[in-house]
């Protein structure tokens, strides 16, 4: 008799570029039978600070948009774009983006090549 998969745990940081997942297989009885831990890319998140931010905020680009063209998009919390940059070609991996004139709010920042699409959440405050 088959006791199904369980999920066991994830492991989660945003400084690495790997996200893990480990997956248990048990018996009718709960005895392991195997368990598996699979290693998933963390292609979503973008390094950022400060983070509430009054004025400029930081940002480190993954290292595999080395020499891409990269479109960066700022949106307010209800999905409004309040800003758009284009870059091509890239050649660093730090940039910044003046908060200054937005008002207080949670925004979200995204990053989008050819291929991926990077974002993530940074607040507001003056």
């Amino acid at each position: 008799m088959d006791g199904g998969y369980a999920y066991s745990g994830y492991l989660y940081n945003p400084q690495f570029t790997i996200q893990s997942v480990l997956i248990v297989k048990t018996d009718s009885l709960g005895n392991t039978i195997f368990t598996s831990q699979i290693e998933i890319p963390n292609e979503t998140e973008l390094l950022i600070y400060p983070n509430p931010t009054s004025d400029i905020l930081n940002f480190n680009l993954p290292i595999e948009l080395d020499g891409n063209n990269v479109t960066i998009t700022v949106y307010d919390a209800l999905g409004s774009e309040k800003s758009l940059l284009k870059y091509d070609k890239l050649s660093s991996k730090q940039y910044q983006f003046d908060c200054s004139s937005l008002p207080n709010g949670l925004y979200s920042i995204s990053m989008q090549t050819e291929e991926k699409r990077y974002w993530q959440k940074f607040v507001v405050l003056h």
